[in-house]
């Protein structure tokens, strides 16, 4: 089980916060989830084993607009017309 910290309480003291966490701490708002806080050495530990850009991946495969999107790709990619989609020469210029 995480350990909570309210927003009230991370407002008041961050740098205490940070400092008393271990790995992970729930931050909530009236009892609901709104994020997580990582320790440093979680976080590296998840930027150096790769997790990090794993969940990261994961996480925008089950976005829904990503999802949409990809739909859309695979419908114009069925259909052969590619008159929506940008060039390359294009994509550069963004």
């Amino acid at each position: 089980m995480l350990t909570t910290v309210s927003v009230t309480e991370l407002q008041k003291s961050p740098s205490k916060i940070f400092k008393n966490t271990k790995a992970f701490k729930h931050v909530l708002v009236n009892n609901k989830s709104i994020g997580l806080i990582l320790s440093r050495e979680a976080a590296e530990f998840l930027e150096n084993s790769g997790m990090l850009q794993e969940i990261e991946d994961y996480l925008l495969a089950s976005n829904e607009n990503f999802n949409e999107a990809r739909k859309e790709s695979r419908e114009i990619i069925k259909n052969g017309d590619y008159s929506r989609c940008l060039n390359f020469d294009q994509l550069c210029e963004l």
